[in-house]
């Protein structure tokens, strides 16, 4: 993975941020963003930020705790459903943003070898699913679950599952773009070298729209 790719995607992702900013360090963020990273360090200026996790938040993965939603399963004994275990063994994201208007979650994983991405294309009705279904089930408690369990054939192509995105991020300058498989949704950006400025591009599949921001998907 290119680290810097790692960080400017982090501050693209951060640029979404609503909140109190009394050092104007948002605007910072945006501009940072939305510029060619060669040359930066990969530092955000994120003194003073206070933002409104009402509307809107984000975690990150690090190595000991990457993100994904089943993390509680092995420590509760909770069963996997062997048509989604591939997913559950072989799938993790770096981000998860969190719209709580409008409950929709997205996930973004960034530059993922080839075998996840087949994994991740071959799949996403059941991986939207089973992302959905393994926050609403751990939010359940343990000795009410047996009886109260949420199923994963109840969500699948449901239109609280419709709320759940799962990204792959790249560089389109970059020949692993032009192998990401159909029918995934997709998050790149594309440097222009000559005017010093980063252009991000977020494509839903069977969606002519390219938006940029994920807050338009969100309300779409």
């Amino acid at each position: 993975m290119d680290q810097l790719f790692y960080s400017h995607v982090r501050a693209f992702l951060l640029s979404h941020q609503v909140g109190e900013d009394p050092e104007k360090n948002l605007s910072k963020i945006k501009v940072i963003a939305n510029s060619n990273p060669e040359g930066w360090d990969g530092k955000l200026p994120t003194r003073g930020i206070r933002p409104d996790t009402t509307f809107w938040s984000v975690a990150e993965s690090s190595p000991s705790q990457p993100i994904v939603p089943w993390w509680w399963y092995a420590k509760e004994n909770e069963p996997v459903p062997e048509v989604v275990r591939d997913l559950y063994e072989g799938v993790s994201f770096d981000f998860v943003m969190v719209y709580q208007t409008n409950k929709a979650r997205i996930y973004v994983v960034v530059e993922p070898p080839p075998q996840a991405m087949k994994l991740l294309a071959q799949q996403q009705d059941h991986l939207k699913a089973f992302l959905l279904m393994s926050v609403l089930n751990k939010n359940i408690p343990r000795a009410q679950r047996e009886h109260a369990r949420v199923r994963l054939a109840g969500l699948m192509g449901s239109k609280d599952a419709q709320t759940v995105f799962t990204f792959v991020a790249f560089k389109e300058d970059e020949p692993a773009y032009r192998s990401i498989p159909p029918g995934l949704p997709i998050l790149s950006r594309l440097v222009h070298p000559s005017s010093k400025t980063a252009n991000w591009s977020i494509r839903l599949p069977q969606r002519k729209d390219v938006y940029g921001s994920f807050r338009e998907i969100v309300t779409a």
